[in-house]
């Protein structure tokens, strides 16, 4: 025989106020419910007499799947349980700006083009502004930790070295002359 389950809420027992009343002493008269769902079905048991069994092992609540046997007292049902496919669909796949540098050479922030990074991020090596990482401790304190807005790692400052003056003629030349002061 079998026994088709509603959408919702499924109370199984031998009490004819049940949804699904079975006439078998071994089954208390609220021996259980199923609910059932476009996720599966989960069953509880409501504190029956004789107990029930998934695979000759009680249980109070579980997912019910397909070929598994359940016991309710002493009788045996084989549930079939549709199975759910989940499609996920694909998504392109934004191109990140990565290695930004300005015009002079240093390394520019990720998310402002023209303005120039002062952190780095440990973890993705990401470059970022003042403006662009997450400062967390105290209000005011010095030694607030600075991580990454983009995969939470820490950050490290950048330091640059001032660019080399370029040496004018005048330089260059005393560079390979010197004069000596007579004595």
């Amino acid at each position: 025989m079998a026994i088709e389950l509603k959408k919702g809420l499924n109370r199984i027992g031998r009490h004819p106020a049940n949804d699904i009343q079975i006439i078998d002493p071994s089954i208390s008269s609220f021996h259980c419910e199923i609910q059932v769902s476009d996720v599966g079905a989960a069953f509880r048991d409501l504190g029956s007499t004789n107990g029930s069994y998934i695979e000759g092992k009680r249980v109070s609540k579980e997912m019910l799947s397909s070929g598994k046997t359940l016991r309710l007292g002493l009788v045996d049902f084989k549930p079939e349980v549709p199975t759910t496919n989940v499609s996920i669909p694909d998504r392109p796949k934004v191109e990140e700006v990565f290695a930004n540098f300005l015009e002079d050479g240093t390394a520019a922030c990720q998310k402002h083009a023209q303005v120039a990074a002062t952190f780095q991020c440990l973890k993705c090596q990401k470059t970022w502004c003042n403006e662009c990482v997450r400062r967390t401790g105290l209000v005011g304190s010095p030694r607030a930790t600075i991580s990454c807005l983009e995969c939470g790692a820490i950050c490290t400052p950048l330091t640059y070295s001032a660019p080399k003056k370029k040496k004018t003629f005048i330089d260059r030349l005393g560079d390979t002359m010197r004069l000596i002061k007579p004595k």
